[in-house]
């Protein structure tokens, strides 16, 4: 969430209040961006661990989803997720960069196909693989913070 915030006053708190939560770029991996979507049960019950629901609609879970924080001034992203990805549905990468290309946001989405949750190999060799994946973002940081 941290590309997110955009120095919002309500994350900026803590011990380091004399720095930032602003970043000028995020690498996103399979990871869930709204936490009001559903999902299988050791997510939900991961959910109810960290926050004590597992309700959809819940305050608590659309506050702690990245979807929401989505605005013009957001970084930009490279989100890779797996195509079937198990844990975290595509989906959930597919929505959140759906909405950042929306909102004016520079966004990239990879796909990788054969993975799972992890980028664990599922069905054949992954593609792009591990290196290609590294490569990629080397490339992403090099571009956008140049």
């Amino acid at each position: 969430m941290l590309g997110l915030t955009n120095e919002d006053p309500a994350f900026e708190f803590g011990e380091n209040e004399e720095y930032s939560s602003r970043v000028d770029a995020v690498v996103e991996m399979f990871g869930p961006m709204d936490l009001t979507q559903p999902m299988a049960w050791l997510q939900r019950l991961l959910l109810r661990r960290a926050f004590g629901t597992d309700f959809s609609g819940d305050a608590r879970l659309v506050m702690a989803s990245p979807i929401h924080y989505v605005n013009q001034d957001s970084a930009p992203f490279l989100i890779i997720h797996g195509k079937q990805d198990t844990a975290v549905p595509l989906e959930q990468a597919q929505l959140f960069y759906d909405k950042l290309l929306k909102t004016g946001v520079d966004a990239t989405l990879i796909i990788v196909e054969n993975a799972n949750h992890n980028f664990k190999p599922t069905g054949g060799p992954i593609q792009p693989t591990r290196a290609e994946i590294s490569d990629s973002m080397s490339d992403f940081f090099d571009r956008v913070l140049k």
